[in-house]
């Protein structure tokens, strides 16, 4: 059983641990970009990439999220690493993870592979 103590260290690690993975420098959007150039920018991006507003809807839209709070959530389909999603003032981001970051995103989240 989970103590209140428990849940919350696990929260402040995935509070902590988002913060890692949205911290930098966001690889920028270049104008009328297309879609598969954004994909492609996003999965070699190291960090996050800043993504346009219906970029951000249409991943949030097309398959329930993996995990979801506020403005972040993450998506995959099927057994796959996550894409990290979030929103900052009128801004949206992503940052592809790779299968170590989304084990630990998963431990800390509570959240199935």
């Amino acid at each position: 059983m989970m103590t209140n103590e428990t849940k919350q260290d696990n929260m402040t690690g995935l509070k902590s641990y988002l913060q890692e993975l949205t911290a930098g420098e966001a690889a920028p959007m270049p104008e009328n970009e297309t879609w598969e150039a954004a994909m492609e920018r996003i999965n070699a991006a190291s960090g996050p990439a800043e993504i346009n507003e219906k970029t951000y809807f249409w991943f949030l839209g097309v398959l329930p999220p993996r995990f979801m709070a506020g403005s972040h959530f993450c998506f995959a389909e099927g057994m796959e690493p996550f894409r990290l999603f979030w929103q900052t003032n009128d801004r949206y981001f992503a940052r592809q993870l790779d299968w170590t970051q989304t084990k630990t995103f998963c431990r800390l989240a509570k959240t199935p592979v």
